[in-house]
């Protein structure tokens, strides 16, 4: 059995949630996809949920509706992940403010 196919059999056994922050890219639609498809993980996509469904029609992608699309500039909770975040890194010398920009745009 090749290293690939050992890999895809073990993720299956114990599928995983992967968060694609770059929900918007052609190829992270791509790769989300193939991922449902296959079974090896629960999905989250991070972008404008407008703009990741255009796009996979565009590509000829059917995106399944097991796959969660997050905005996160209009999540409830950004406010909580930037304290978090903040918490993590204000040592390194971030600021509150420098953490819920950093969230709001991470790109």
């Amino acid at each position: 059995m090749k290293l690939s196919q050992l890999i895809r059999e073990k993720a299956k056994k114990n599928p995983k949630i992967i968060v694609l922050p770059e929900g918007e890219e052609p190829r992270m639609i791509k790769a989300a996809e193939t991922i449902i498809k296959e079974g090896f993980a629960s999905l989250i996509l991070l972008g404008r949920e407008e703009s990741i469904k255009s796009k996979a029609q565009e590509l000829g992608v059917e995106l399944p509706n097991e796959i969660k699309i997050i905005n996160p500039k209009d999540s409830e909770k950004l406010k909580e992940y930037a304290e978090s975040y903040y918490q993590l890194r204000k040592n390194k010398g971030i600021s509150s403010d420098e953490a819920y920009q950093l969230l709001e745009n991470p790109l």
